[in-house]
């Protein structure tokens, strides 16, 4: 329901900021944070744990582009940063938010907490590495150093000026398609995908490029690009489980049974059987026929 009134609002006022703002508060209370910040931007992309994060982040910077100003939407996307350790990005969201002119006692006491946080993250972040190297054990340590600190920008930005072009290994275009992707760019990061010379599985292509449209809310084209993964691979978890996703959203309840279930077949862990199992749950009485 509260993705439908996000999309509604879309619909009726598309270059308003409401809708934006709804759909990225929906999408990061989907996935609750337990325990403290996770560092997801290092780790390899994960649909069960990463799929909602990285669609709130982007629909947040889409209602910033919109609203810069907007004491809410800055909140929510310094949170969702803060919750992958993503220090260099929320501070660059905590900069303009503290300098606004507050409209209450609430938004006042709120950015006195963000400046002694500010503090913090600059403290944390310390000086950029030099950004210079002899050779690729040299790259490795600064990217290393970079991501460490939480310079997920910093680190992007490094890899894309050291490796420009086609042909880069698939790890290193992988890792990089990772990165924009967390940090709400999932153009940057198909593009990334979409040029990689040498995919070692292009099932997994597919289903990075598929993801992106789902996270700009390109439901065809999304499932196009999950269909041609499923076509080329129908053993794999992510692309089971990202359309079962996708076909829940969709309002397409049976579509989404069936994934659900193919997916949690395929899971290739109790946490992503578990996740798989939920969809499968919620969509179910919604997917039977009338008097069956």
């Amino acid at each position: 329901l509260g993705l439908d009134s996000a999309r509604r609002l879309q619909f009726a006022d598309p270059d308003g900021v409401d809708g934006w703002k709804l759909l990225g508060q929906i999408e990061s209370a989907r996935e609750p944070l337990t325990g403290g910040p996770v560092p997801r931007f290092r780790l390899a992309f994960d649909p069960v744990f990463d799929l909602s994060m990285v669609r709130a982040t982007y629909a947040l910077r889409q209602a910033q582009e919109l609203a810069p100003d907007d004491f809410m939407t800055l909140m929510m996307l310094a949170k969702v940063f803060e919750d992958r350790r993503m220090d260099e990005a929320e501070l660059a969201v905590l900069d303009p938010l503290v300098r606004l002119r507050p409209i209450n006692l609430l938004q006042r006491k709120t950015q006195v907490e963000k400046e002694a946080r500010r503090e913090q993250l600059r403290a944390r972040l310390g000086p950029s590495p030099p950004l210079t190297w002899e050779n690729l054990s040299d790259l490795d340590r600064i990217k290393g150093r970079l991501l460490d600190a939480g310079r997920v920008v910093g680190a992007a930005d490094l890899l894309e000026y050291a490796y420009p072009t086609e042909p880069r290994l698939w790890e290193v275009t992988d890792q990089l398609a990772t990165l924009r992707l967390h940090l709400g760019e999932p153009a940057r990061a198909r593009a990334l995908w979409e040029k990689a010379v040498k995919p070692p599985r292009p099932a997994v292509r597919a289903a990075r490029v598929a993801m992106t449209h789902l996270v700009e809310g390109s439901f065809d084209a999304a499932r196009r690009s999950y269909r041609d993964a499923r076509a080329a691979d129908p053993d794999r978890f992510e692309v089971h489980y990202g359309l079962a996703v996708l076909e829940q959203d969709a309002g397409r309840a049976a579509e989404a049974l069936a994934e659900a279930r193919a997916a949690e077949a395929r899971a290739p862990s109790d946490v992503a059987r578990a996740a798989a199992r939920a969809i499968a749950a919620f969509v179910e009485p919604y997917a039977r026929k009338p008097g069956a």
